[in-house]
């Protein structure tokens, strides 16, 4: 046998991969539900940068939907983020073809209340993060929080 397979480093790595193997196939799996193979959050991306095909979404996953739009309502920017978004506009456009644009959570914030508006009844769930949208800093996450609440029988 080669002498570095006797070496405790080594053995240690491995048995550290092992157990990190172990709890990482053990672990509660909690994904968000699937449309088309995407998760919900990126069709919110998709809806931020105007997919026609978001509203479908939300038709074939359900309820199912509403605690991940409720938690994307509760998303603010960061400074680095809105720095990023600025800085993308100055960035020469055949740089900018190759890379994904950066996207302001105040437009998925946008994004998420229009799903939640566009799930009526299915949005009960999202009712806490609807009211709390009410104060949002963005006027148009405010006017489409208040129209959810208004289609859930709780107009403000």
């Amino acid at each position: 046998m080669s002498d570095w397979l006797k070496k405790p480093a080594w053995r240690l790595g491995v048995g550290i991969l092992l157990v990190a193997g172990a709890v990482a196939g053990l672990w509660p799996d909690r994904r968000e539900p699937q449309f088309e193979g995407r998760n919900i959050s990126w069709w919110l991306e998709e809806k931020a940068r105007d997919s026609e095909r978001y509203e479908m979404s939300f038709a074939f996953v359900g309820q199912e939907a509403a605690p991940v739009l409720a938690a994307a309502l509760g998303r603010k920017d960061s400074r680095w983020n809105s720095f990023a978004c600025v800085l993308w506009q100055k960035i020469p456009s055949p740089i900018r073809c190759h890379f994904p644009a950066p996207v302001l959570n105040a437009t998925r914030r946008r994004a998420a209340a229009f799903g939640l508006l566009q799930m009526k009844e299915r949005a009960a769930a999202a009712r806490p993060a609807l009211l709390a949208a009410l104060n949002d800093s963005d006027a148009r996450v405010r006017e489409l929080a208040a129209a959810a609440l208004e289609e859930l029988g709780l107009g403000p």
